[in-house]
């Protein structure tokens, strides 16, 4: 899963499509049905990060590699590892906040893979939860 910075918007990776679906918030806070915003036959999508322009970077378990695809649908390879050292069954990447530095966790070798991206990170979503915050008594 991953919540744009807003909290408008909740991409869903599923593995079995394999592609990666939309859930929209509505203005009253329920959520439309999902749209799928982008199929991806030959791989197993299992994790997904936006960056600062829109692009969502998805680890792929299978060929172990690290996809981008713009808000056009484009997609593009920008990590990979046929030889499996780097990458071995990526499960899910995450940018280091602040930075262009993705982290993708590996299920293979069961280790951490660090690669830069040619943008920053999406802010994360910080939703206010002022109204509804649990206090001790």
């Amino acid at each position: 899963l991953c919540v744009s910075e807003s909290g408008d918007r909740i991409l869903v990776v599923e593995s079995m499509l394999p592609g990666i679906r939309v859930l929209e918030r509505t203005p009253a806070g329920s959520f439309e049905p999902s749209t799928v915003v982008v199929e991806l036959p030959g791989v197993i999508p299992d994790g997904v990060v936006l960056d600062d322009s829109g692009n969502m970077l998805i680890a792929c378990f299978a060929p172990d590699c690290v996809l981008v695809v713009d808000p056009a649908g484009t997609v593009e390879v920008v990590a990979s590892d046929r030889r499996r050292f780097s990458l071995h069954s990526p499960t899910n990447v995450a940018f280091v906040p602040g930075t262009s530095t993705v982290i993708a966790a590996n299920y293979g070798e069961r280790a951490l893979t660090r690669f830069r991206h040619d943008r920053r990170g999406a802010a994360v979503h910080r939703p206010d939860h002022s109204a509804t915050a649990w206090t001790p008594s």
